[in-house]
């Protein structure tokens, strides 16, 4: 399984649900959220993680996804993604802050969702909080 993540990230997998993620609000944004859970399923392997940190709107496109995915599934492996690549890139989480995420994650704890979903928000909101201590 784990040779096939890594495939089809070399091949430009990530890539390509980035594209659709960029232009969710031109397509159908049902699938979105199974976008969303492809990319969370990819980023076991660090060619999905670098793929998405060094594609022009990677990050931007993920910390979008975080509080407009109509459900909260698509809310939570935004979310899931971000603790993903953040946790291990200072540069990813630098992009996710001048993204917006700090706004996505504080509207996304407000909303009606999961307590599941607001404790991984609350992880993200802690890790990025370590950006300003540096």
């Amino acid at each position: 399984m784990e040779r096939n993540r890594e495939n089809l990230a070399r091949e430009g997998a990530v890539g390509g649900l980035i594209g659709y993620l960029s232009t969710a609000e031109i397509h159908k944004r049902s699938l979105a959220p199974m976008a969303m859970s492809a990319i969370e399923n990819l980023l076991s392997v660090a060619t999905a993680k670098d793929a998405i940190i060094n594609h022009p709107s990677g990050v931007k496109a993920i910390v979008k996804m975080v509080f407009r995915v109509s459900d909260h599934q698509g809310s939570e492996s935004a979310v899931n993604s971000l603790l993903l690549i953040c946790s291990d890139s200072k540069s990813a989480r630098e992009k996710a802050i001048v993204d917006g995420v700090l706004t996505q994650l504080l509207l996304l704890l407000q909303s009606q969702c999961n307590g599941r979903i607001k404790t991984k928000a609350r992880m993200l909101l802690k890790l990025l909080r370590s950006m300003w201590n540096e």
